[in-house]
């Protein structure tokens, strides 16, 4: 390249590269000062995104451990007041035990119900007072509950909730079709037993038709048949005396019992009349376990949506019918002759919500009932007699069962806390831990980087100051 004064390439070259030298210089005291390796969008924009999400999910979980923490008091504060509430109770199941006895006379069961007066306004007391956060916790505007409508048809007695996340609304209950009764002779079973005095029987096949209830079966002798075989005529009858079935038969072959029901049903089933011994009465009672009831069936009233159905076929051991969320008692009687009938259950949800997870839909719900002495059944407990004194021990000994079922749920929803906070904060560490594998400086690496760009942003000054001075060479050739 010829010698020239307007335009100094080397000059230029050297500036350029002291330039990037010192921007690269300058990144890299940032880095090492603010102890980050994302400052700025530019410096990893796919990076500065992902750690930006991490970041939320950290500050997400550590709130939420935060509130799990917050739960696990509120749990504790109302444990400790149904400890006391239960500790009441057993001075009042004390009392009544006192009371029971004839050795007392009126003026010390007068004593002892002041007492109970006042025991059962401090259990109101502690139910309409204790508070978390200003949130009363055993005044039952924490939990769930359900009623049903005037109008019930499925006879509907007890309805309690399975669940605390149930929807709050209006569910209908319908019995698509009637239940029917079987029954079998063993005692372990139905009922249809011998009462051991003059004849014993089995039933081979289902008895259908009957109600629930009490029934004699009696065996009257008819003399003999042209084969010298004992004749008897068999009547059933229900508990008001009233005939719904009879027969003649032989004690030696299969008898069909036939006949109608108070209510017009038609009365079948079959009896093995070679048990039959002499002339005599039987007693039997139809229990209440139900075979092929039809399908129950419950929908949310406000929003259509099916929440349970039962198979047709379904066997149900009792009288509570489990639905979605739902324990139901019902009226036997009803299930057996109702079909295609509905009623309604009202359910009000207010258990408390906490988010216990980063995210939406990570809560879960606490559910408290209502604790006060009415709740309870203790609220007008009579103690002045001894009758009074021992039906109290009945309602004291389901209150204290009702306030043990609500601490151990008390007690499971806190060691669900404490096992959420430990997962919380596993969650973050590992999610800080990887965070700062991409946001954060490494020191010892960015020193050493810093060094090198440090020479080399001396070097450069040094050989720009070289660059400069080349034109001045020029000179001599002018002189």
């Amino acid at each position: 390249m010829g010698m020239v004064i307007n335009t100094n390439i080397s000059a230029l070259n050297t500036y350029n590269a002291l330039s990037a030298n010192s921007n690269a210089l300058t990144k890299s005291l940032e880095k090492l000062s603010s102890g980050y390796k994302i400052n700025s969008a530019s410096d990893d924009a796919a990076g500065l995104a992902i750690s930006e999400k991490m970041r939320s999910q950290i500050r997400g979980l550590d709130q939420a451990s935060e509130n799990a923490q917050n739960g696990t008091s509120l749990l504790q504060t109302a444990d400790g007041a149904l400890s006391d509430t239960e500790d009441i109770l057993q001075r009042m199941r004390e009392l009544a035990v006192q009371a029971s006895s004839e050795t007392n006379t009126d003026s010390d069961r007068t004593a002892i119900q002041d007492e109970i007066d006042q025991l059962t306004t401090q259990i109101n007391t502690i139910a309409s007072t204790t508070t978390f956060n200003t949130k009363n916790l055993l005044n039952g505007t924490m939990g769930v509950n359900a009623t049903t409508d005037s109008t019930d048809a499925l006879g509907i007695g007890s309805v309690s909730i399975n669940s605390a996340d149930i929807a709050s609304g209006t569910y209908s209950v319908t019995l698509t079709s009637a239940a029917t009764i079987t029954a079998t002779a063993n005692t372990n079973s139905l009922g249809l037993a011998d009462d051991g005095t003059d004849f014993t029987m089995d039933a081979t096949t289902a008895i259908s038709g009957l109600n629930l209830g009490d029934y004699t079966l009696t065996a009257t002798s008819a003399g003999v048949d042209g084969s010298g075989v004992a004749l008897y005529d068999l009547e059933l009858t229900d508990a008001d005396g009233n005939v719904v079935a009879s027969a003649s038969a032989t004690n030696t072959a299969a008898t069909a019992m036939t006949g109608t029901a108070a209510d017009g049903t038609a009365v079948t089933f079959t009896l093995d009349a070679s048990k039959i011994t002499s002339a005599g009465s039987m007693n039997f009672t139809l229990g209440a376990d139900l075979a092929d009831a039809g399908a129950l069936k419950v929908t949310n009233a406000t929003t259509g949506v099916s929440v349970y159905s039962s198979a047709a076929d379904t066997s149900l051991t009792s009288d509570t019918l489990n639905a979605n969320g739902f324990t139901m008692t019902m009226d036997v009687d009803t299930l057996l002759s109702a079909a295609n009938t509905t009623s309604a259950v009202t359910v009000r949800n207010n258990a408390a919500t906490l988010q216990i997870g980063a995210n939406e839909g990570e809560t879960m719900k606490i559910s408290v009932g209502d604790m006060s002495a009415l709740a309870l059944g203790v609220d007008s407990l009579d103690l002045t007699t001894t009758d009074g004194a021992s039906s109290a021990l009945s309602s004291i000994d389901d209150a204290i069962s009702t306030v043990s079922k609500q601490r151990s749920a008390l007690g499971a929803y806190q060691n669900r806390l404490d096992y959420t906070v430990s997962s919380l904060t596993t969650a973050s560490e590992n999610l800080t831990s990887a965070e700062s594998l991409i946001r954060d400086t490494d020191m010892a690496s960015e020193m050493a980087e810093y060094t090198k760009l440090n020479v080399l942003t001396q070097a450069a000054t040094s050989m720009l100051a070289q660059a400069n001075s080349q034109p001045q060479n020029v000179l001599s050739l002018l002189q």
